[in-house]
């Protein structure tokens, strides 16, 4: 069985427009900032926030929308930035 680099998406902890906070099944937490992705023609349906916020894992693979918009595991995992104690605060 081949042994993948980065870990693969264990659950989406945080979704808010325009940032998700995933685990990884490592234990890992990371925070992804989606801007960088919106601005790219594959992407643009995410800017409806409705449509943004219903993102679901398949498999720990990707990161999906419409089952046709995904991220896969790699991109998510190096392009998140760990997530620190005042992060995950919740804003009231």
């Amino acid at each position: 069985m081949k042994k993948f680099k980065n870990p693969f998406i264990k659950k989406i902890k945080k979704i808010e427009p325009f940032f998700i906070d995933l685990e990884f099944e490592n234990g890992e937490e990371k925070r992804v900032q989606m801007g960088q992705f919106l601005e790219l023609p594959a992407f643009q349906k995410l800017k409806k926030i409705d449509l943004f916020l219903k993102a679901k894992i398949v498999d720990g693979w990707s990161l999906v929308w419409l089952d046709e918009i995904d991220l896969s595991h790699d991109t998510l995992y190096l392009q998140g930035v760990p997530i620190s104690p005042q992060m995950s605060v919740k804003s009231t």
